[in-house]
């Protein structure tokens, strides 16, 4: 069952990011991201570490600007380093990176914000 989710993206998608915080917490799923959540006492390279692997799974927002973005190209390689669930979020137009080009994505268009089919049942069919 997935309760921890770790959403990655890119700083152009911060409030898409923080939207779909809210859709989760709403849900009563606990979100985490590293733009999102600030500590003095870790780094940002070990909180996206501690994020990813204290996650259930890692939902990758990949607009234009998330596909190019180091960041987000880097959380999804240390993911798929741990065999962490990842479910990607695509923007309609691009392409899903090579290291999860196998897997299913949800589309979504940037000018409507969140996918609304982002539901517990939605979530469980990529567990």
């Amino acid at each position: 069952m997935i309760n921890r989710i770790y959403i990655s993206h890119s700083e152009q998608d911060k409030g898409l990011a923080q939207e779909l915080e809210d859709a989760l917490w709403a849900l009563n799923l606990e979100s985490f991201s590293s733009s999102l959540k600030k500590t003095d006492s870790l780094s940002e390279a070990e909180l996206i570490s501690f994020g990813i692997r204290h996650s259930d799974c890692m939902i990758v927002i990949l607009s234009m600007d998330g596909l190019l973005s180091p960041k987000v190209n880097q959380e999804i390689g240390l993911a798929v380093g741990t065999d962490q669930l990842m479910i990607p979020l695509l923007e309609y137009g691009e392409k899903l990176p090579v290291l999860i080009g196998h897997l299913p994505a949800i589309r979504f268009y940037r000018n409507r914000g969140c996918p609304t089919i982002i539901t517990p049942s939605t979530l469980n069919r990529f567990n």
